[in-house]
């Protein structure tokens, strides 16, 4: 993986393989003090060659990563999630997926298939993918030259709001009320 992506994806595979063991799996306090430490290890003791850290250690590059802008709540993720802004970070992104033995593509956890002949007639094994938030649906590109021909579209399906957060907002009610502070003082 290549770009931005390949940081987070770094980072995961390094604290996972710290922290993530048979006494952090059964044990929450555990596992969360276990991350903890990790996090605190990776972004203090290694340099890291993301373009905005230039070689630094995280926390000297970022030294706002520091103070939490906000402590986490899981009673006000479905007030401050923003779905729409999801999918306009989503259409942002150019997936470049291969096409497996079985003319199938992976995509958002859901596996899209495409027959041998349709395969055959694009004479690639990589596809593009993008995703387009208007219609909800992923769009399947393949490169020719310097261009680029949309060759399908699939429906997301599991875009939606419990998919990505894990909570439902049917059951949002029985949550107490609260106010969201916002920066702003009137005048």
């Amino acid at each position: 993986m290549h770009g931005p992506d390949a940081q987070f994806e770094r980072n995961h595979r390094t604290i996972d393989g710290l922290a993530l063991n048979d006494e952090a799996l059964t044990d929450m306090n555990y596992l969360q003090a276990a991350l903890d430490h990790e996090r605190n290890v990776y972004n203090a003791e290694f340099p890291s060659p993301a373009s905005d850290c230039q070689g630094r250690l995280p926390l000297i590059a970022h030294p706002e990563l520091l103070h939490s802008r906000r402590e986490y709540q899981p009673s006000y993720e479905l007030a401050l999630f923003d779905l729409q802004r999801v999918l306009d970070y989503l259409a942002a992104i150019t997936f470049d997926r291969k096409i497996n033995t079985a003319n199938q593509v992976r995509i958002g956890g859901q596996m899209h298939y495409f027959s041998k002949a349709i395969v055959r007639d694009w004479q690639t094994h990589h596809l593009l993918i993008r995703s387009d938030p208007i219609q909800d649906q992923w769009v399947f590109s393949i490169k020719e030259g310097d261009s680029e021909q949309v060759v399908a579209r699939r429906p997301t399906n599991s875009l939606d709001v419990k998919s990505i957060t894990g909570f439902d907002p049917q059951e949002a009610g029985h949550s107490r009320p609260f106010q969201i502070p916002f920066a702003f003082m009137p005048g």
